[in-house]
């Protein structure tokens, strides 16, 4: 598999091991998308893990290579994101192994992959809003076996993308049982008028929706995301 890095931090965005819980993560190579949002003072917020994106970044690692690592690092809660780490279909193969070590697993995923339902594997997916150029890459279909631990997570630039989310969110609920839903701010700035938007929506309100920040960001400001 390609490895972009294997490290200890807190987990900073919403998940069902809470966000805060220290975790490992392992970070794989490749992305399929470029998202690429416009932020509440017009200014452009890229992708925040470009090192990973391309599908020769990292290193080649084997599987029994990457447990050793996570087994040095000794943390119950393991994440494991990217990139897109649904591109290395070798990832079944690892959630196996720590699965066999009774780690509890998260996978942060793009949403723009079908997502297969994978016993004690916990799915936070994004659904990519208009302002990030990947819109189009979203069908309710890939989120159709995520269950009520699971997350769908929507990151907001402006009201029209939280339009968006909405009409997303009653698409989804039509043909399934939705899981938790996260609405997170693409900058601070804007944090308080999303928090508002959403306590305005009856079905935010009854399906508990949940507000999140990247307090990883907030915590090392000026660290890059591997902290």
């Amino acid at each position: 598999m390609r490895v972009v890095s294997i490290f200890k931090s807190i987990n900073g965005e919403c998940s069902s091991q809470h966000q805060g819980s220290l975790c490992t993560f392992i970070r794989l190579a490749g992305c399929n998308l470029h998202c690429e949002w416009k932020s509440s003072d017009r200014k452009i917020v890229r992708c925040d893990t470009p090192y990973a994106q391309a599908l020769d970044s990292g290193k080649e690692m084997s599987i029994p290579k990457i447990m050793a690592e996570v087994h040095k690092l000794n943390c119950k809660n393991i994440v494991i994101t990217g990139g897109e780490p649904l591109i290395q279909k070798e990832i079944y193969g690892l959630i196996d192994c720590l699965k066999a070590k009774n780690h509890r697993i998260s996978v942060e995923t793009n949403g723009s992959m079908f997502i297969f339902h994978v016993e004690g594997v916990h799915w936070v997916a994004d659904w990519k809003c208009k302002s990030s150029g990947m819109e189009k890459f979203m069908c309710v279909e890939n989120f159709i076996n995520l269950s009520a631990p699971d997350i769908i997570k929507f990151v907001i630039a402006d009201r029209e993308d939280f339009d968006g989310a909405l009409h997303a969110i009653n698409l989804m609920n039509d043909q399934f049982t939705l899981p938790r839903i996260a609405f997170s701010p693409t900058d601070r700035k804007m944090s308080a008028q999303l928090i508002e938007w959403m306590k305005e929506n009856k079905t935010l309100c009854n399906i508990g929706a949940v507000f999140s920040l990247q307090i990883h960001k907030i915590i090392y400001p000026n660290a890059c995301t591997e902290v």
